[in-house]
């Protein structure tokens, strides 16, 4: 599931996603606010993390400073 286009920017499902865990940290309140289902949310928190938008440490998740800048970009 692509989250982050090729052009760099979000894909709806990433926005989603960003949006989501501004507002949670873990996967099931991210799957909550976002309301995709959990194997897509496993798949794009790990592309939004390769893309450097967000990090994870014992299965909770923080948006970088780059993902902030982007979420703020789109919201």
């Amino acid at each position: 599931m692509p989250c982050v286009n090729d052009d760099g920017s979000l894909s709806s499902s990433g926005l989603t996603l960003l949006k989501a865990v501004a507002k949670a940290s873990n996967e099931a309140g991210i799957q909550s606010h976002s309301s995709l289902p959990l194997y897509k949310v496993r798949s794009g928190l790990r592309s939004l993390e390769q893309a450097g938008l967000l990090t994870v440490e014992n299965n909770i998740y923080y948006l970088t400073e780059e993902g902030k800048e982007l979420l703020r970009r789109y919201v």
